[in-house]
């Protein structure tokens, strides 16, 4: 019974001594049986959040068409992602989509010049 006891404890101790190694390649392992998704790159998050801030804002109705081309200009961008990876190409068409719906609330809300607005002259 003892000698189960000790076998035990230098198991564990052995195990103990290459945990940081073990866990390291036994993760790599995991992850490359699993297909590692790719984490995104940061242009394509804040594309993400650009667009569903948009959506949320007076974009969805004054600017529907506006919307629905960065929706487009998103949706690009995520199949690029899917398809290769977060490489240059996703990044930029990612950095396109996020520009998209933020022209759309600044040009909805912008005030048009009223008629009795004085006017710039030249001297």
């Amino acid at each position: 019974m003892m000698r189960l006891s000790t076998r035990f404890v230098n198991v564990r101790s052995g195990l103990y001594a290459a945990g940081p190694a073990l866990i390291a390649a036994s993760l790599s392992t995991l992850l490359m049986a699993c297909g590692g998704a790719a984490v995104p790159p940061q242009e394509l998050l804040d594309a993400r959040s650009a667009y569903a801030e948009a959506a949320k804002g007076p974009a969805a109705d004054l600017a529907p068409a506006q919307l629905d081309t960065a929706k487009q200009s998103l949706d690009t961008a995520e199949a690029n992602f899917t398809n290769d990876g977060p490489d240059e190409k996703t990044k930029d068409l990612a950095y396109v989509a996020q520009l998209a719906p933020s022209s759309p609330p600044q040009k909805a809300g912008a005030k048009k010049p009223s008629a009795s607005a004085p006017r710039p002259t030249r001297t």
